[in-house]
């Protein structure tokens, strides 16, 4: 069965139920102390549902027609009888009690399961009578401000559609300015209903996730239906647990806003650089002619000397571009050191422009 609540299965193979339903010779002189064809069979499957389940079946149809034939054949019984057994009534409680008796089932601490019916009736009281304490516990701790905030929440506003408690479960949108500025709303709407996080600090988070599931899946018409204490509870765990993942919700699209403009701004870097490049061109060629003038007119002046050779506009363009790669690699540990240096070639460069243009 697999870990999962004894029942029967569809369907069995002839060793299954050699294995399981075999009546001893002891069983089937205790089954034929019964009066009757129906009671024996009857009895006999209550005798090994019992111990194959570790309860009683709810009732005899439930077991598979397989299980009923293999032990009718048994009894030497043609047809299947259980039909006929008189189910509700003190036959079947007296058979019940005997076969407890002659099995041992008790003292041997062989305890019997309820039913899954049963059981599930059990669970289900027991988990209600918990919630409706824990849901006690957790408006007691809510100030009659916060609960009168609560109830705001499921009232439509006079300029809107849906009330602040339906707009709340907005999922976050794709990054952006606009889409930020929504989730701190959100975030404003959450912090001014004021709920004490101490009211939860005793709840494990699954259960507080359950119970926010629950305010999340009613319409706040039907959350305004429930008692006082089911209500303030309810919707206090949806603020609660919602401002958690509103929160994770903006932080994570602040940084890839963040993250996006530093892209584009380190884009904008590089396409600024790439066009001085591609404004001064053939370095080489200039450097083999500032190099070849030097060596042989080391007495000249520059505007003499180079500018006939390299244009003055040239020298214009190669310093500009080296004041750009030096600013864009300022963080560098080498760079750093050289960075004020490079920031003065640039000032530099720019007054003597400056001065052309008055002189011209």
């Amino acid at each position: 069965m697999n870990g999962q609540y004894p029942r029967f299965k569809n369907s069995y193979f002839y060793e299954e139920l050699t294995e399981h339903f075999l009546l001893t010779t002891a069983e089937l002189e205790f089954v034929r102390s019964c009066r009757g064809n129906a009671n024996r069979q009857g009895m006999a499957i209550l005798l090994k549902g019992l111990e194959y389940l570790g309860y009683f079946p709810e009732n005899l149809q439930q077991v598979p027609p397989s299980i009923r034939s293999f032990v009718g054949k048994q009894l030497g019984l043609l047809t299947d009888l259980t039909n006929q057994y008189p189910w509700e009534s003190s036959t079947r409680e007296r058979h019940l009690a005997q076969i407890r008796e002659v099995t041992g089932w008790l003292f041997q601490l062989r305890l019997e399961l309820p039913a899954e019916a049963e059981l599930q009736r059990l669970v289900n009281a027991a988990l209600n009578g918990y919630f409706y304490d824990l849901y006690e516990q957790m408006t007691a701790q809510l100030p009659l401000k916060v609960q009168t905030q609560l109830d705001e929440l499921l009232v439509v506003p006079p300029d809107g559609a849906i009330s602040h408690f339906e707009s709340l479960k907005a999922d976050a949108a794709n990054p952006g300015v606009n889409n930020l500025e929504r989730e701190i709303s959100k975030l404003k709407t959450l912090l001014a209903v004021g709920v004490p996080p101490e009211a939860f600090r005793s709840i494990p988070w699954k259960v507080l996730q359950m119970l926010k599931r629950r305010a999340w899946n009613e319409k706040a018409s039907e959350m305004r239906e429930h008692p006082q204490g089911v209500r303030y509870a309810l919707i206090a765990t949806f603020v609660h647990v919602r401002l958690a993942e509103v929160t994770d919700d903006a932080v994570k699209m602040l940084v890839e806003i963040i993250q996006r403009l530093d892209r584009r701004s380190d884009q904008q870097v590089y396409r600024e650089l790439l066009r001085d490049l591609q404004r001064v061109e053939g370095k080489i060629q200039i450097l083999f002619r500032v190099a070849e003038v030097v060596i042989t007119k080391p007495e000249g002046t520059i505007r003499e000397v180079l500018f006939p050779v390299v244009k003055e506009e040239t020298f214009l363009s190669d310093a500009k571009l080296f004041a750009n790669r030096s600013a864009l690699f300022a963080n560098d540990a080498e760079s750093s050191k050289a960075a004020p240096q490079h920031g003065q070639l640039g000032a530099d460069v720019r007054s003597y422009q400056e001065g052309r243009s008055c002189v011209g």
